[in-house]
């Protein structure tokens, strides 16, 4: 179980008995075992990068072209052995998250390096952005290994192919057999028992609104994606021109959502942007409609869900949005969006909205927007308790971590920690810009960001500030801040303002361009308001995280 070292961080990040039943599912630690590589095939519709090759252990990997990035996706335990081949003789290359200290070796064309797979639920992913010279990215997904795939058939095993005819060849519409899978392992199913609906590699598309129901497991196996079809035409498209997501659940009890295989929302053809000339903030409309990825239903409460494996894509509205639910576990989910600041998409990473009990740990992010966000949205929840982001990787040209935008009821308990940014625009938001749109002023107060470690971070054409931590509070203060052990490449701005002060902000050992800062003379305060009860502590009190990160 994930346990803070303090009595406080105890009390703080104590999770409900569903969360905790959760967490026994989906976050078992495998024993060491001598290195052992599962490599996954690539979907049919992959497009093969031409750029690199990859061997890990003297198997190849396929590497997939994919946005203006490439990735691998595989799965390892113990120590393995990677070369990465570009397509020229390489000059100078980096792998990040620094923390983590792995070193490559280059010779020609060839990357060579180690590592291992993390051990337990506290440690940092296994999810490495490679830069070589100025090659596009190279992204590796190095989950653990997949130990409790369930069989294809069976007692309980709704086979989406072999029993309700889908489609897996991508050629035709195939949601309603899934739909129909859906339900009938749900009519079987009970907590103890869920149905499980088996969908094997293949491509199978979809539209919008795939409703996951009461005790299902939804198991995507390594090579099975949904993709949702890219045709406007094809959507009952109402009001401000969202769609709806590709995967919902809807008031759902006892739901997971599983695999290796893929999500794919098809968002960037979708909304047309590349008729578009960038740069542009293209606003969504019938034309060019947003859409997210995973979403739970805003009007009935969730509990007991789970989310484990997979890879979500293409979003162009917030990708994975945990809205209104009572106990959640999102693990080793892996994000990838479009990543290029040309195109500003509003593709927030993973949300957590309106919910209670919650961990995201272990995750990867690659997007635009921001990247991992607690909002308190919705009132009628009530308040927002026992949130925490945890042991991440997030590449993104906005916030990496952040508390807001939305704050219409109080969110208790938010904690961000041992988080690697390997690329933003600001390290870390507060933020309070929708309390007043119920003619109310809720503070965003008592929010924890521990062991927050910045590799890059730089502004961007539209917006040139890039901060240290920005305080956007436009209609309700922020109070009682701790940002404990971040970490930046550079010394960059403390941002506070438009309309609201922040109070009693405390940093404990902040460290900007290889200095400590202990003094408010080291630092630049900007925006338009001041920042009452400003601490900075030379020492970091006793830290929730235990990660080493060892290579």
């Amino acid at each position: 179980m994930i346990s803070p070292q303090s009595a406080e961080g105890t009390q703080l990040l104590k999770l409900g008995s569903i969360v905790r039943l959760s967490l026994l599912f989906l976050l078992t630690v495998c024993p060491k075992v001598e290195a052992a590589l599962t490599t996954y095939s690539a979907p049919f519709n992959a497009v093969k990068s031409s750029v690199f090759s990859l061997m890990i252990d003297d198997t190849e990997v396929p590497v997939m072209k994919y946005m203006d990035y490439h990735y691998a996706h595989f799965s390892f335990s113990g120590s393995v052995d990677v070369r990465v081949r570009a397509t020229n003789p390489v000059t100078t290359h980096g792998i990040s998250p620094a923390s983590l200290g792995i070193q490559g070796e280059t010779s020609g064309r060839d990357v060579t390096f180690s590592m291992t797979q993390a051990e337990g639920e506290e440690s940092t992913p296994r999810y490495l952005v490679v830069q070589i010279d100025a090659l596009e990215k190279l992204v590796l997904l190095g989950d653990p290994p997949d130990s409790d795939a369930p069989p294809a058939s069976g007692d309980g095993i709704f086979h989406v192919v072999d029993q309700f005819g889908a489609d897996p060849s991508g050629a035709t519409y195939t949601q309603p057999a899934l739909q129909d899978a859906i339900d009938a392992a749900s009519a079987f199913g009970s907590p103890s028992q869920p149905g499980v609906v088996y969908v094997p590699p293949g491509i199978y598309q979809v539209r919008a609104d795939l409703v996951v129901k009461d005790n299902v497991d939804f198991y995507l196996a390594p090579g099975a994606v949904l993709k949702a079809d890219d045709d406007a035409r094809n959507y009952n498209i109402v009001g401000s021109g969202t769609i709806g997501p590709v995967l919902t659940i809807d008031g759902g009890s006892n739901v997971t959502i599983r695999g290796r295989g893929e999500v794919d929302a098809n968002g960037v053809a979708l909304m047309d942007l590349p008729s578009q000339t960038p740069p542009v903030f293209l606003t969504q409309s019938k034309s060019h409609p947003r859409r997210r990825v995973i979403q739970s239903s805003d009007e009935a409460t969730s509990r007991n869900v789970k989310i484990s494996g997979i890879v979500v894509k293409d979003a162009t509205g917030w990708s994975v949005e945990l809205v209104k639910i009572d106990g959640v576990v999102v693990q080793n989910v892996k994000v990838l969006n479009h990543k290029g600041i040309d195109w500003k998409i509003q593709n927030d990473g993973i949300n957590a909205t309106s919910s209670s009990d919650v961990l995201i740990n272990q995750c990867f992010v690659m997007t635009i927007d921001d990247a991992m966000c607690a909002k308190a949205s919705y009132e009628t929840a009530g308040s927002m308790d026992n949130v925490v982001f945890a042991n991440s990787v997030l590449w993104t040209w906005s916030a990496g971590v952040k508390a807001g935008m939305q704050n219409n009821h109080p969110m208790n308990g938010v904690v961000f920690r041992n988080i690697d940014i390997v690329h933003c625009r600001r390290a870390i938001g507060v933020d309070t810009k929708t309390s007043q749109d119920d003619g109310k002023e809720i503070p965003i107060e008592k929010v924890k960001f521990h062991d927050i470690r910045v590799d890059e971070i730089e502004g961007h054409w539209n917006i040139s500030n890039h901060d240290a931590v920005e305080f956007l509070l436009e209609d309700a203060p922020a109070r009682d801040i701790e940002i404990m052990n971040l970490t930046l490449p550079t010394n960059r701005p403390i941002r506070c303002g438009p309309t609201y002060q922040a109070n009693g902000v405390t940093f404990h050992h902040l460290m900007m361009g290889g200095e400590l800062i202990t003094d408010v003379s080291q630092v630049t305060l900007e925006g338009q308001q001041s920042i009452e009860g400003l601490i900075f502590n030379a020492n970091s009190s006793d830290s929730d995280s235990t990660d080493e990160h060892e290579p």
